[in-house]
């Protein structure tokens, strides 16, 4: 039941995501009714089940936002339960390896180019009511996105060879965890932090991959027009820091 295709919305301008950590359909509801073209489902950080999950991803497909589904660790069944949910793509933590990043393509994709267990009456799929099984696997292995994230050092030394691994759609960096893989935990705005966050940056977009920028403060609100200049074409935020920003702004007189 995959709806929509966000890489060619990223590809005409700039798409922009909000982050959900807790487990409520309304307020997937509400995003894509705000004019989000995606919303990010945080089963890593947030406490959603596979079960409510499907409910979050069934209230996206209702108003037109495209589900992507963060999860806490790359398992392959852990990440094919998720998938079977009908979320467009998967955002994934921690990718330190080209290893992992290959191992990750071949657990997202179908056969013929990788390893995914097909279920015939998974939700996905439309239970097999509506296209032949072919179909959606190969429309699935289309449509269906890979996020990662680089969130530790590790992870910055071996991104040459990630990003030879194709199948992998956007890249992200995750500050706060990386600036204490660089020894200056909670300090993600110190100057070592922000020169190998730009260093992924080049990186990736001189290899012609997709990054993704988050806006969870001013500052990096205020790197959005330089991004997009980059090339960045994915910017997200939180629906906290959204909700935290318009009530300060309401509370002031």
């Amino acid at each position: 039941m995959l709806r929509g295709s966000l890489r060619s919305k990223a590809e005409q301008g700039p798409v922009f995501g909000c982050a959900i950590h807790i487990p409520s359909p309304e307020l997937v509801e509400a995003i894509g009714l705000l004019g989000f073209d995606y919303v990010m489902i945080d089963a890593e950080q947030g406490q959603m089940s596979v079960e409510t999950c499907t409910e979050m991803v069934r209230a996206a497909n209702a108003v037109g936002v495209s589900p992507v589904i963060r999860i806490a660790y790359h398992d392959p069944r852990l990440l094919n339960r998720y998938l079977n949910t009908g979320a467009i793509g998967v955002m994934v933590p921690h990718v330190k390896t080209a290893a992992e990043a290959r191992a990750l393509v071949a657990n997202t994709k179908f056969a013929p180019v990788g390893q995914r267990s097909f279920a015939t009456h998974a939700r996905a799929s439309g239970y097999g009511l509506v296209h032949k099984s072919d179909y959606y696997q190969e429309m699935a292995n289309r449509e269906t996105m890979i996020f990662v994230i680089i969130e530790d050092m590790e992870g910055v030394e071996n991104l040459p060879e990630i990003l030879k691994v194709d199948g992998i759609d956007v890249f992200g960096v995750g500050m706060r965890d990386l600036s204490t893989s660089l020894g200056y935990q909670g300090q993600w705005n110190h100057p070592k932090v922000q020169e190998i966050v730009e260093r992924i940056f080049e990186q990736v977009l001189a290899a012609g991959r997709h990054m993704w920028q988050g806006g969870t403060s001013d500052e990096e609100l205020a790197l959005r027009p330089k991004r997009f200049e980059q090339g960045v074409r994915f910017f997200s935020v939180g629906w906290l820091d959204l909700v935290t920003r318009s009530a300060r702004q309401f509370l002031k007189f």
